[in-house]
C-alpha cells in the first residue's frame, strides 16, 4: 500500500452546461478513488449514474447512485433564492477500460 506522500491526487473542474444532458468519464488507468460532484439547478432531475461497456455498447444502472444535497446560493443575477442541489458519486478502485455516464433530465 502506498503512503499519502507517494499517492497522487487529481481535482478536474469543470464549469460547462452540457447540451447533451450527460457527462461519462473514461478510465485509461486504474484509479484507486473517483469522485463526482455535480451542482445543478433544483428544478432538473437528479443525475443517474450507468457504467458503460465500451465494447458492446451495453449501459447499465449503477447499484450506487449520487446522493443529493439541497442548498441555497445567492448572487445569481441578485437573486437571493438561487435554489441549487448538489449530486456526489463515489467508485472505489477503478479499473483500468471502466466507463461511467451521468444522464440528467
Amino acid at each position: 500500500m502506498k503512503s499519502d506522500k507517494e499517492r497522487r491526487y487529481y481535482v478536474l473542474e469543470y464549469d460547462v452546461e452540457e447540451q447533451g444532458k450527460y457527462f461519462e468519464n473514461y478510465f485509461g488507468t486504474d484509479c484507486g478513488r473517483f469522485v463526482v460532484t455535480l451542482e445543478y439547478p433544483q428544478n432538473m432531475s437528479t443525475p443517474v449514474a450507468y457504467e458503460v461497456n465500451l465494447e458492446t455498447d451495453e449501459v447499465v444502472k449503477c447499484k450506487i447512485q449520487p446522493t443529493v444535497e439541497k442548498m441555497k446560493k445567492g448572487n445569481k443575477r441578485n437573486n437571493n433564492n438561487y435554489r441549487r442541489n448538489i449530486a456526489t458519486w463515489e467508485k472505489r478502485e477503478n479499473i483500468k477500460g471502466q466507463s461511467f455516464r451521468f444522464e440528467w433530465k
